[in-house]
């Protein structure tokens, strides 16, 4: 028996799909099956019933537990004994979404590689559900995001209150508001709960990703029923067509200094205090009690530092 086969058996047991996890492990189901066979057999005890559902016995069960425990306390040690080395070689595996990692990355990542040139970075970007999950897992060491869930098994650090602003260029409101169009301006530049732009075409963020979910669950509340004329995945669609006069969109303050400053045509009107109260903050997360190597702490030390930074220049009205 050795790490490899518990590791092995971890995969399975978290899918209950031998299928599934030989796909993960990029191994062939009937090497995964040997191995398993092989650790029933040195323990002495059946860890799956395969019939009639494939599952974990009650001593397949008490395996995982301890299994990933053991596998943990493994990967704590690598950490400790790579922040010891002399040449510190490591692997720091974080979990962000594009619209953060294209802001603060290039802030973050030169700092930190000055300090440690020997740590590799690998960065996922996955769904926040699939971030979290990962962090659970072990799989991620830091997670940055927005996170309002409540698990005791993770430690959360707020970093950024992201603001909500509509954004539309000066062209788009012409057309539609005509001779209104100064005023309205002047009558929304402080605060808007979006009424007053519901002649504009709209560009909507796919409800699977957090901004997309609260903006949708926004306009259910205030019953505001606007012309969709795109709906994406990315910002970045939304921002370039927005340029063209296509359609109004959302976003969040972060990006939207950077934004305005390539789009001049581009007006920003921050969404009322009570959108605000949909909480859209980008935390910093990590799995509670865990050991993180010295590389790990300068990261998210520096990680805090940026946002604190930006948190001081980005766009306010």
């Amino acid at each position: 028996m050795n790490f490899i086969t518990l590791y092995y058996f971890v995969e399975v047991a978290k899918e209950l799909n031998m299928t599934k996890a030989a796909h993960n492990l990029h191994i062939t189901q009937q090497t995964l099956s040997f191995q398993i066979q092989k650790l029933e057999d040195y323990y002495g005890v059946i860890l799956f019933e395969r019939k009639p559902i494939f599952r974990l016995t009650d001593a397949g069960e008490l395996f995982f537990e301890k299994a990933v425990e053991i596998l943990g306390s493994c990967d704590a040690l690598m950490d400790q004994m790579a922040a010891v080395s002399k040449k510190c070689t490591g692997k720091l595996r974080i979990g962000i979404s594009s619209n953060p990692a294209q802001v603060t990355l290039p802030m973050i990542v030169p700092r930190f590689m000055n300090k440690w040139e020997n740590i590799s970075l690998y960065f996922s970007k996955s769904s926040m559900v699939e971030r979290i999950k990962d962090t659970l897992d072990g799989k991620i060491d830091i997670c940055i995001g927005i996170y309002n869930g409540n698990d005791r098994h993770l430690t959360t650090e707020f970093l950024f209150d992201d603001h909500l602003y509509l954004v539309a260029s000066s062209t788009l409101l012409q057309k539609y508001y005509g001779r209104d169009y100064t005023n309205l301006i002047e009558s929304e530049r402080k605060g808007t709960n979006l009424k007053a732009f519901y002649k504009l075409p709209f560009m909507k963020l796919s409800t699977s990703s957090h901004l997309g979910y609260v903006i949708n669950e926004y306009m259910v509340q205030m019953r505001i029923n606007p012309k969709i004329v795109i709906e994406t995945q990315s910002l970045d669609i939304s921002v370039s067509l927005a340029s063209l006069d296509i359609g109004a969109f959302v976003c969040g303050r972060l990006r939207l200094t950077e934004i305005l400053k390539s789009n001049p045509q581009l007006i920003a009107f921050p969404l009322s205090e009570h959108f605000q109260n949909s909480a859209h903050h980008f935390k910093l997360i990590t799995l509670e009690g865990r050991n993180l190597p010295d590389y790990a702490a300068d990261f998210i030390e520096i990680t805090k530092d940026v946002f604190k930074s930006l948190d001081q220049y980005t766009y306010i009205n």
